[in-house]
């Protein structure tokens, strides 16, 4: 181990002198500060026209991800600290259908913001602990809904129009951007109870401010459900990728 590391330095080493002739390197000094082997980039800046505003550097040396057990080195302009603050705001953290009335659908909504200045974007997965579950019965569900062609899963989105489909479901719309993973259609929440994953409700590849999308519930029920209170609990967790 002590030779590979002694090799790997050696060769950076050889790397960084071979490069330092080659990218015009210089030498910066003040009352505060010193820096050393500095660099003249090939081209940098801002530019900007009617269209579209870039800020860019080229010429960077041995950019990329460097990792093993002991440390982590994210190395180039793409690894730049972010001045944009990740945040993830949920509008509202409980849902109540109130009384419900056969063959009659009931709808909630619930808003999910995002601001993220994660280089590589961000995602929102979502889930559900089980189906809703009477609180004197457990065991006792509204089902999720299968939709109108019994098509619908946590994974394919369908129609749900129909007031004789039953069940619990979800669907999603853009306020601001363009972030929602579908918009059409309906979809049930992935369930942990039997270990579905997480879904991803939302995301973006790249840097974002204030992208929103609102989730749709919408639960119906038949002439033979149960009575009683349903409860369940649905999971949104955000992920920067940096």
């Amino acid at each position: 181990m002590q030779k590979k590391v002694l090799i790997f330095i050696l060769l950076l080493a050889f790397i960084f002198i071979f490069s330092f002739k080659r990218a015009k390197a210089f030498e910066a000094q003040s009352e505060n500060f010193r820096l050393d082997w500095g660099n003249l980039n090939d081209f940098a800046g801002q530019k900007s026209s009617d269209n579209y505003s870039l800020v860019d550097t080229g010429g960077q040396i041995a950019p990329g991800l460097y990792e093993s057990d002991g440390f982590k080195a994210m190395i180039g302009f793409e690894y730049l600290y972010s001045i944009i603050p990740f945040t993830f705001t949920i509008s509202n953290s409980a849902i109540d259908f109130g009384t419900l009335s056969i063959d009659t659908p009931k709808t909630d909504t619930t808003n999910l913001i995002v601001t993220s200045g994660a280089a590589h974007g961000y995602q929102v997965t979502a889930s559900e602990n089980n189906q809703l579950d009477n609180l004197a019965y457990p065991g006792t569900y509204i089902e999720d809904t299968r939709g109108d062609n019994l098509d619908i899963t946590y994974l394919n989105n369908g129609d749900w129009n129909i007031n004789t489909t039953y069940g619990f479901g979800y669907t999603l719309a853009n306020i601001t951007g363009t972030d929602a993973e579908f918009t059409s259609g309906y979809k049930q929440f992935s369930d942990e109870s039997n270990s579905e994953p997480e879904q991803i409700v939302m995301n973006n590849i790249g840097i974002t401010q204030g992208s929103e999308v609102q989730v749709t519930y919408k639960i119906n029920i038949g002439a033979t459900q149960e009575s009683g209170t349903y409860q369940n609990r649905i999971k949104y967790i955000c992920t920067g990728t940096f």
